[in-house]
């Protein structure tokens, strides 16, 4: 597949198949995600993988409790108390595969070296017809002394971003896209 046709047809997916990943196809997309750029090469990401699927149902259920417990501090959140109250909702979307990249501490530009490699995950998926969505419900609870203390992250990283993966079961349309708004162009 072209770059700009994985570019342009690249979608947020959160309906997906039961097809498991392989450990070679996420090996691939881990060696892919090295190959981003970096500031000064730091190379600050590290991952973890979960294909656990007992572990991801119980993560599924610890970050909904704990986005339940958390909107006085985020209100902009309360349009989804339903969501998180309802046992049928999947913040990970039935996907079979969570990977997470993590940055290591000491990294000038981590947080943006490490989206820089989740682009490179999600248009190797793309490639490869799996489909990926980052998730933000994930980033805020696996931030947690608790989520850190039940996976073992260690300490000092920090959950830049939460993927999942997995064969889509629909593509959805390309939403509309606002214009280019340049600021400036001296």
């Amino acid at each position: 597949m072209e770059v700009r046709k994985a570019i342009k047809e690249r979608r947020s997916i959160r309906k997906y198949t039961d097809k498991d990943i392989s450990q070679e196809i996420i090996n691939e997309l881990l060696n892919d995600a090295i190959l981003a750029p970096s500031a000064m090469n730091s190379q600050p990401w590290s991952f973890f993988v979960i294909q656990d699927s007992q572990m991801l149902s119980e993560l599924n259920k610890r970050i909904k409790k704990y986005l339940l417990g958390s909107l006085a501090e985020r209100p902009y959140l309360n349009h989804y108390k339903g969501k998180f109250e309802s046992g049928e909702f999947d913040v990970l979307y039935g996907s079979s595969t969570l990977l997470v990249i993590c940055s290591k501490p000491g990294s000038p530009n981590a947080e943006g070296d490490c989206h820089m490699a989740a682009q490179n995950i999600m248009l190797s998926a793309k490639e490869r017809e799996i489909g990926s969505c980052c998730l933000g419900f994930a980033r805020m609870y696996l931030n947690t002394d608790e989520a850190r203390q039940w996976l073992k992250i260690p300490e000092n990283y920090t959950i830049v971003t939460p993927m999942v993966l997995g064969y889509y079961e629909e593509n959805p349309e390309a939403p509309n896209r606002n214009p280019v708004e340049i600021l400036f162009w001296y």
